[in-house]
Parts: C-alpha cells; structure tokens; sequence
C-alpha cells in the first residue's frame, strides 16, 4: 500500500491554506520546505520545485492580491534557472478560451472569458517566463472546467512551468467525475523529470534582474487595480 505525507499550513480563521502531498519514496529526496504563508508554500525537491499557491478570491480587496503575486514573483525568482519549476492551485482567475496577445503564455485552448484576475495570471506568468499548461491541450469542455458549483462552471485552478521546461509536461485534464475537495475537480499533469540538455547560461546583472520584477510587479498592480 502507498504512503504519503503531508506538508501543509492553514490560517485560524480557515479563508486559507495550501498544502503538498508527496508520496514516501520522495521524502529522502526533499531538500527543504518553505512555508511562505498560508497562501504559498515551496517545496524543493533534487530534480523539483514545487509551488502551491492559493490566490486571493474575487471580492477580497486589491491590497491583498497584489501582496500575494509580489510574493510570488519574489518566490519564484528566487528560484535558479537550471531548476525544473512546478506551480500548481487554485488561482482564482480566468485567464479565458484565447491567446488575445499572451503568445508564448497562453496556449489558446483555455476555458470561458478572461477576467482582471486571470490577466494578473497571464502578467505573471509573462514577466517570469511561464505557461499556463491546462491551456496547451485540446480538451472537450468537461475536461477543462475545475470548478462546478451550482450554475457557475470555471477553471480556477492551473498547472505552470517555465516556457523553457514546455517538453516536459505530457499531460495536462481534468477528471470530470472526480472532486479532490467541494466544488474543485482533479486536475491533472503528467510531467518527465528528464534532465535538460546543457546550455550556455546567460549572466544577467543583478541591477537588471532587479528592474525586471519591480516592472513587472507594477503591470500586476496596475491590472488589479482596473
């Protein structure tokens, strides 16, 4: 029988938390675990690093969702180049069915329209480099939707890596007839932890790295705040 363990961080008044299960013959293989808060937790693994996000949901005020993506671009650009990057949770976003100008971001197979919190997604993952995996692959339309509560049938929760790293996910859907928690489908990667070929490296100066995050989060803000 698989075993697994549980890595997670909730908050008292229970409006948060993330958490990472990892199977047991992972564990000798986990290099350290950074509980960022409630909202964000980063796991390294020797081959891995994993990112479990929970962004704030709609109606939650501006100051906290452009506190949480500062945090995480401040996470996963601290992250190094050579490193394989897997961010997964629930974004509470839509980033929409098209590519509407996130070439290279969005791979033009999404779900429903996009809204100002699915453009933070797509700005953030412009700015660092990253794809949303769950819109890469065609899919009928159950296979894309994540959220299904009453009326209301969303994708909220997505897969994202490196563009550089796009060859190695196989497989991204949703298994439509199971729930991991209430309203939330499974949402499924498949992902080849394959060694990237080696490359020269460009060294890029601190001062430039620097002005990169801070432009980038000021085009966060400047969206949340629409």
């Amino acid at each position: 029988m698989s075993r697994y363990k549980f890595f997670w961080l909730g908050c008292k008044d229970g409006n948060a938390g993330v958490g990472l299960l990892i199977s047991d013959r992972w564990i000798d293989r986990i290099i350290d675990v950074k509980r960022v808060n409630e909202r964000i937790m980063c796991l390294k693994h020797k081959l891995v690093t994993c990112i479990c996000a929970y962004a704030p949901q709609t109606g939650r005020n501006d100051e906290e969702k452009d506190s949480f993506w500062d945090q995480m671009i401040s996470v996963t650009g601290s992250i190094p180049a050579s490193q394989l990057i897997v961010v997964g949770g629930d974004l509470n976003g839509y980033v929409g069915t098209n590519v509407d100008g996130y070439d290279g971001v969005h791979g033009g197979h999404g779900f429903g329209e996009r809204n100002a919190n699915g453009q933070q997604i797509l700005e953030f993952c412009d700015a660092m480099e990253q794809i949303v995996t769950n819109t890469c692959f065609r899919r009928q339309k159950n296979k894309l939707a994540t959220y299904v509560s009453g009326g209301t049938v969303s994708a909220i929760d997505y897969l994202l890596l490196r563009g550089c790293d796009q060859r190695h996910i196989k497989n991204v859907k949703v298994i439509a007839g199971e729930e991991c928690v209430s309203q939330h489908r499974v949402l499924v990667g498949v992902i080849s932890s394959a060694p990237r070929k080696k490359k020269r490296m460009h060294i890029i100066k601190a001062k430039s790295m620097e002005a990169e995050r801070a432009q980038c989060k000021t085009r966060i803000c400047s969206v949340g705040n629409r």
